[in-house]
């Protein structure tokens, strides 16, 4: 990774125009609304109070929902046995204060996911970013819809492979605090703006899932960016690490036509990409 292609990518908030679509806004989000979440949430507010439609990575209320069962009608218990079982909710009770009984019955993607939101602020209540952005969206009478629909989120989570994720479970448990250190670096790096390495690290962790959990949605939120666009002003929202790559969103967008300006704390020193 060069210092140039880290520096050209130094905060998740975007302003996108075409001369015949106008302006509108883009942020990539983390799934936290922890602190390392709230200078960019901050930041972003104003950009999307000046919006009069919202879309979210997905439609939050319709996904809502949806359940997400073991595709094979087994649980947690019987897939790791009482002992395993027993050891485990031990230790996520104890190191996370997450209740296990509280996943047995779901996919294990979403007991991965909560495990990380602890590991980045186990103290933190705050609804994640997007549904925070969601909730402001509401408040003000502004639209909202996903760049995704619920039942395409949903086909995403139901094709993850279910092996893969119990690995995972098992690695984490066994290593709580190396585990706490990968996601508190993911963290840091989009408290900092730094999405590119954010984006680096994420892709390198995703191994086989990297083209059905990026590449291939990047392609899909990017064309619907492009044609929500041809609208009113729109704030667009996606995860941070769909953002930045050769075939992720932002350069999808550029090669569309769009003009890109990053949007920092200090607008005046952002030019455009």
């Amino acid at each position: 990774m060069s210092r140039q292609a880290s520096s050209k990518y130094s905060t998740p908030l975007w302003e996108l125009w075409h001369s015949t679509l106008g302006t509108h806004y883009l942020l990539g989000t983390i799934h936290s609304g922890a602190e390392c979440a709230m200078p960019w949430l901050s930041l972003s507010l104003p950009y999307l109070s000046s919006c009069e439609r919202f879309f979210a990575e997905s439609h939050l209320d319709e996904l809502s929902r949806y359940e997400f069962p073991l595709s094979d009608g087994s649980d947690l218990l019987e897939i790791l046995g009482d002992r395993a079982y027993a050891k485990m909710k031990r230790i996520l009770q104890k190191s996370l204060a997450i209740r296990l009984d509280d996943y047995r019955f779901i996919r294990p993607f979403w007991l991965n996911a909560a495990i990380q939101l602890k590991m980045i602020d186990p103290t933190s209540s705050a609804p994640a970013m997007d549904h925070q952005l969601w909730q402001v969206t509401q408040q003000h009478g502004i639209s909202c819809d996903g760049l995704e629909s619920a039942e395409e989120q949903a086909e995403i989570y139901q094709a993850l492979d279910n092996d893969g994720q119990m690995k995972q479970l098992r690695d984490t448990c066994r290593h709580i605090s190396r585990s706490r250190r990968r996601v508190q670096k993911l963290s840091s790096l989009y408290q900092q703006g730094a999405i590119f390495q954010l984006y680096r690290v994420t892709r390198s962790q995703l191994g086989a899932h990297r083209e059905l959990m990026l590449t291939k949605r990047n392609q899909r939120m990017a064309e619907r960016i492009i044609n929500h666009a041809d609208g009113p002003k729109a704030f667009f929202s996606c995860g941070a690490a769909h953002l930045c790559g050769s075939s992720g969103v932002l350069s999808i967008l550029k090669r569309s036509g769009m003009v890109l300006k990053p949007v920092t704390e200090d607008i005046g020193i952002s030019n455009n990409q």
